[in-house]
């Protein structure tokens, strides 16, 4: 081989090196985009699944023991607890439902010395004539008030009799003859005092036993006769006090509805049927777990991995062809020095071989 075949084999040698070194950034990008980042998609698309199946499980049996829960809680009424809630003396119940709060107070059989409008205790429809009030001893049986809160904001009282202390919420409640009360039991309040439940609930029977009763809505009163000869009369009552104050535990009144009746009665405006709030309870669990399941599989979805990592893959192969090709580079600066020997042999003009590639650059320098 001739000097000059030499030379020329030597020049595209050394040019076939050169363009060689000049891909590893095309060859770091496509190891990088078709190995690493598919990879990493892969692995996405696989957490992906494995977490919604794992969800979904874990989702069916929270939905289930969560709805069982609220079913069993809300299955009936339970005992208010409340920070700083002393019952009311005599309270015999204390209910909550929805944002109503339900206290019964029972009082014991006694006799009461109440102010009536004068010419009451006769039997005297006429009253209008009759200015003053009049005081009478008479004997009351079990005086029950349930006392009805919403928002822990007294809005009503109503006021029942009963022959023995209650034991049980499904014990009857039966009508009071008194007058200034409402059918049903309601009894006709002035203004509405403010404070604490128990403040308030004691407040309310004070004022209920120390205020004047009088002619508005005395049905009850007036055709108290029907009921027993024994209260025909405001003053027969008195008489009968003064013999056997205990009498009145046997006095026949009129039944009106169970203590259970009275309070669903109560919180009726706060009442739903079973189907309603099973779906509705349904719904809100659905709701929350959707929501949950959505931020989840949002996350997997938006959050690109390959952000957090290509340009340390990149570096890294980089690195790594850089000591694969070491010996490549050192074979290349022995072909231009053995061109340049040659060169000098050659009697036509020789054009330097310039300078290409990295790692040329960073061994020639």
């Amino acid at each position: 081989m001739s000097l000059s075949q030499r030379y020329q084999s030597l020049k595209e040698a050394a040019q076939i090196s050169l363009d060689e070194i000049k891909g590893f950034d095309l060859i770091s990008e496509r190891v990088l985009t078709q190995i690493v980042l598919e990879s990493i998609r892969s692995y996405q698309q696989k957490v992906s699944v494995g977490i919604e199946d794992s969800a979904a499980d874990l989702l069916d049996t929270f939905k289930k023991n969560i709805a069982k829960q609220i079913f069993e809680t809300a299955s009936g009424w339970r005992v208010t607890q409340r920070d700083c809630f002393v019952f009311p003396r005599g309270c015999r119940f204390s209910f909550q439902k929805g944002i109503n709060t339900i206290v019964v107070v029972e009082q014991d059989p006694q006799v009461r010395t109440l102010s009536f409008r004068a010419g009451m205790q006769a039997n005297d429809h006429d009253i209008g004539v009759y200015f003053d009030s009049e005081r009478a001893s008479l004997s009351f049986p079990y005086s029950v008030f349930v006392f009805t809160f919403v928002n822990d904001q007294f809005t009503k009282v109503k006021f029942f009799f009963r022959s023995s202390p209650l034991k049980s919420i499904e014990d009857n409640l039966y009508c009071s003859v008194l007058p200034n009360i409402h059918i049903g039991g309601d009894v006709c309040l002035g203004d509405r005092p403010s404070g604490t439940i128990t403040e308030v609930c004691e407040k309310v029977i004070a004022s209920f036993w120390s205020s004047q009763f009088n002619f508005d809505l005395a049905d009850e009163w007036w055709n108290k006769s029907r009921i027993s000869p024994l209260i025909a009369t405001g003053e027969v009552w008195q008489e009968q006090t003064k013999t056997d104050p205990l009498f009145i535990l046997d006095v026949p009144f009129r039944l009106w509805k169970s203590l259970r009746e009275v309070v669903d009665g109560l919180g009726s405006s706060e009442e739903v049927s079973e189907s309603v709030f099973r779906h509705k309870v349904h719904s809100d669990i659905d709701s929350c777990t959707e929501f949950l399941f959505h931020k989840i599989t949002t996350y997997l979805k938006k959050t690109k991995f390959e952000r957090h990592s290509p340009k340390d893959v990149e570096e890294s192969l980089k690195n790594h062809l850089k000591l694969s090709v070491a010996e490549l580079a050192e074979v290349v600066m022995s072909l231009h020095h053995e061109i340049n020997k040659l060169s000098k042999d050659v009697k036509t003009p020789y054009k330097p071989v310039s300078k290409a590639g990295v790692f040329w650059s960073d061994i020639h320098e």
